[in-house]
């Protein structure tokens, strides 16, 4: 695409301002001293999180509470959704700790009796929760971070380093829940660079954030947060070895012969390695998992010991030939050569265990899913010519894809990008002394530093997210990942062996997508999926699931998912990680994603029509009392309750066994006529009383033709005045009927009395309220729908707000 458009000569470069993160950046290196005044820039760099102070600080373990006080409810809650909750529960994710699921909170406002659930727009509602009977105000939760407890200091600054980075680059997404019917509520973030302390004791926190609904990103509310972080001196013991990088052999031992002092262990240990290592090699292939294998072992086993036995009596009688002092000296010359062969024979087996013992290394690995860990291994051609060594990994082939990769130098030159961006020394033999299928050449005598990158994309396993049949190969869990340099003799000469230990991933955010079983979906993320990064080319996106499989839309800014949902009710999860680049050197954003599988209800309604009932079925196992609850009540709802307007509970109890059906009404009243989306979508859950488990959901989407407007009317009002508003409506039947006037965006303009008798041709005024307007010059369409039950009326009549200057 050429960056001039086609229409004209006009250009699409569009011009903006520099970030205030560009601007810090060129202030610290001196470029740009005349972007803001001195008094401002002083400022902005005194506000802007410094890692140097995080770095020198004494204090290296910290402690972060968070507290949740109160919610705060708003002036007017939106046209979509749900009502404002009087119970709710909250979750979310913080550093590499499990996530949080806290108990279920009641709001109360100061002085409000316990037994009264009304909540007031505009008003302040305390969190508090019973424990043991006794009223608790506020959801505290503490993460104590000290490296100290399992770690020498240098992994005490890896981990107070890491923390300082994700408190400066990170935002902190909480998901408020609906206690009672068990649905998302809302979304707020939380910056979190106001909680580092740079390099003072403790720093307290204090704000309100802002909630917003996850559907449509409506404001509805705001979390009321007290968040402190103490720190503290930690006390370490050194470590002798450096932590996280391989270090050569600390000493070479030299083997020398020497005079056999106990001629009887030392060839009954030969024959027994000699046996062993002869069989294995000559039956490592033919080893299967089958029955005939395992017989064929067992034989194989007894016809070992047998030919044991023979060769330690054939050995005794070797020594007793020597010891005998009547023996001819023909036979001691004999048990002399048969000694010498044995020896020379089993030579290659003796040096191999020695070469094992003496130049094998272990390290561990602590791992992030999703991050990059690099891991150095010096080796070096102890043979008197040049050698062509292969490296074998062994230990990682459970994963769906080795996870384990020696890095090369060949296509993306990989090794060369990671030597600049100084995580690994250059090679003395050249950058191709390493190819991509794991063949390193060597020149005698010369070391290289190998460098293994090691990342996997699976959620590890811990105390909080054990692991079980169902994800047994999909989780990350401590293993033993062993590295063999092999020369052409298949002779080992050095061994690594990895100790993976799995930690706790980030995440930043999770989307819930609810979509039709056994269908495939098409996901998109929204822009703000990483906060402070827009997509630009070069970028890369992994999943954690083959299932879901990810793209990006640089076009767009999106990051797109494709999956295939299964049955009803089950859940396909997975993270989704975005990269700097294509090899993952940077960790951009990580969040998850779960794909709900529900049962669909598809409708296609007349806007503005009268509602259509839905009928479900339920079966229950044993005898339940549930509620129901609808995710959007303008649009699902009881039948004969009208629209948005909830008066009665929908209580049903299931007998175990039974087919129970209900009936749930259907009516379009907003959403495609203005906002002109395809298809509107709501979730019905089915909530057991007692125990509050979500016992049956469906899916509703209603796709409305659009409505077909008989009048319209104009209403001029004033900025930030409130305007009445009468129009005259006239009964078109020559009978009684109750007519209902619904307005498709009551935010804007509400309808004093949705509900109305009229006698026949019976004229009336209908009132309306139109809120304070800000913004001078807007046009706003709203379309009012008026409609009786049993259908003879159904008009749709347009209303244009023009909002004028004082």
């Amino acid at each position: 695409m050429s960056v001039f458009g086609s229409q004209g000569a006009g250009s699409v470069l569009n011009c903006r301002e520099l970030s205030r993160q560009d601007k810090v950046a060129l202030l610290r290196v001196g470029v740009g001293k005349h972007l803001l005044d001195p008094e401002t820039e002083a400022k902005l760099l005194a506000s802007e999180p410094r890692l140097e102070l995080e770095f020198s600080d004494p204090l290296k373990a910290s402690t972060l509470t968070f507290k949740f006080v109160a919610l705060k409810t708003p002036f007017q809650m939106p046209v979509h959704g749900q009502a404002f909750p009087s119970k709710v529960y909250i979750t979310f994710k913080f550093f590499n700790f499990a996530k949080v699921h806290t108990e279920t909170c009641v709001l109360r406002a100061l002085g409000q009796d316990e037994g009264s659930n009304v909540i007031k727009m505009g008003a302040q509602y305390l969190l508090q929760r019973q424990v043991e009977g006794v009223t608790d105000s506020g959801l505290t939760r503490i993460f104590d971070i000290d490296a100290s407890l399992d770690g020498d200091s240098e992994s005490v600054l890896e981990e107070h380093m890491q923390l300082a980075k994700y408190l400066k680059d990170r935002v902190l997404t909480i998901d408020i829940w609906n206690g009672d019917s068990l649905m998302h509520f809302g979304t707020c973030k939380v910056p979190m660079q106001q909680f580092m302390r740079q390099g003072d004791q403790s720093k307290v926190v204090a704000q309100e954030y802002d909630v917003c609904e996850p559907e449509y990103g409506q404001q509805i509310g705001g979390l009321q947060l007290l968040v402190s972080n103490e720190g503290r001196k930690v006390y370490t013991k050194e470590s002798p070895e450096k932590h996280g990088q391989h270090v050569g052999p600390k000493h070479k031992k030299k083997v020398v012969s020497k005079p056999i002092e106990n001629i009887n262990t030392v060839m009954e240990a030969q024959s027994s390695l000699a046996m062993t290592y002869e069989y294995t090699k000559q039956n490592q292939q033919t080893l299967q998992q089958s029955e005939e294998a395992r017989k064929k072992l067992r034989v194989d086993r007894l016809k070992r010991q047998h030919a044991h036995q023979e060769m330690q009596e054939n050995s005794q009688k070797i020594v007793n030939t020597l010891k005998d002092g009547g023996a001819s000296e023909w036979d001691k010359m004999n048990s002399l050569k048969q000694i010498a062969m044995l020896r020379e024979t089993k030579k290659h087996t003796l040096l191999e265990k020695v070469l094992k013992e003496q130049l094998s290394y272990e390290q561990i690995v602590e791992v992030i899913p999703g991050q990059v860990s690099l891991i150095q291994f010096l080796v070096q051609n102890t043979f008197p010519q040049d050698e062509v060594f292969q490296i074998v990994v062994d230990g990682d082939e459970e994963a769906p894809n080795n996870e384990l990769h020696l890095v090369h130098n060949e296509g993306d030159k990989e090794w060369q990008f990671w030597f600049h961006d100084k995580k690994c020394p250059a090679p003395i033999g050249g950058w191709d002394s390493v190819s991509s299928k794991g063949d390193v050449m060597l020149r005698s005598g010369q070391q290289c530093p190998l460098l293994f990158k090691f990342i996997s994309y699976r959620e590890g396993v811990s105390q909080t997210n054990p692991i079980s049949e169902e994800n047994a190969t999909s989780m990350l869990k401590q293993k033993k990942i062993k590295v063999t340099m092999v020369s052409r003799n298949n002779l080992p000469m050095q061994t690594l062996v990895l100790r993976i230990k799995p930690k706790e991933q980030y995440c930043d955010q999770v989307f819930r997508f609810y979509e039709p079983q056994s269908t495939k979906c098409y996901l998109r993320l929204p822009k703000g999926f990483a906060p402070f990064f827009s997509l630009v080319k070069g970028m890369s996106v992994k999943t954690s699931n083959k299932l879901v499989q990810p793209d990006l839309n640089f076009e767009t800014g999106e990051v797109c998912l494709v999956a295939q949902t299964e049955l009803a009710p089950r859940m396909i999860e997975c993270f989704v990680f975005l990269y700097q680049d294509h090899l993952q050197s940077v960790l951009l954003a990580c969040c998850k994603v779960e794909i709900y599988a529900l049962q669909c209800m598809r409708q296609k309604l007349q806007a503005g029509a009268p509602e259509a009932l839905v009928s479900l079925q339920m079966r229950a196992q044993n005898k339940r009392t549930v509620e129901f609850y609808s995710s959007n009540p303008r649009l699902v709802y009881p039948p004969g309750q009208g629209a948005g307007a909830r008066k009665e509970r929908l209580i049903k109890v299931l007998q175990p066994g039974d087919i129970t059906t209900i009936n749930m009404a259907v009516k379009v009243t907003s959403g495609l006529a203005d906002t002109k989306q395809q298809v509107l979508k709501a979730r019905l859950h089915c909530v057991d009383v007692a125990t509050k488990e979500l016992v049956y959901a469906w899916l509703f989407e209603i796709e409305a033709d659009k409505p077909m407007v008989q009048r319209a009317y104009q209403i001029p009002v004033v900025v930030g005045r409130h305007t009445p508003y009468k129009f005259p409506y006239v009964n078109p039947l020559s009978q009684f009927l109750m007519l209902e006037f619904v307005s498709s965006k009551p935010a804007i303009m509400e309808v004093r009395m949705e509900r109305q008798s009229f006698e026949a041709n019976e004229s009336k005024h209908i009132e309306l309220f139109v809120p304070p307007l800000i913004k001078a010059g807007q046009t706003e369409e709203v379309i009012m729908y008026v409609n009786d039950q049993a259908g003879k009326v159904s008009e749709s009549l347009l209303f244009k707000i023009v909002v004028k200057e004082k």
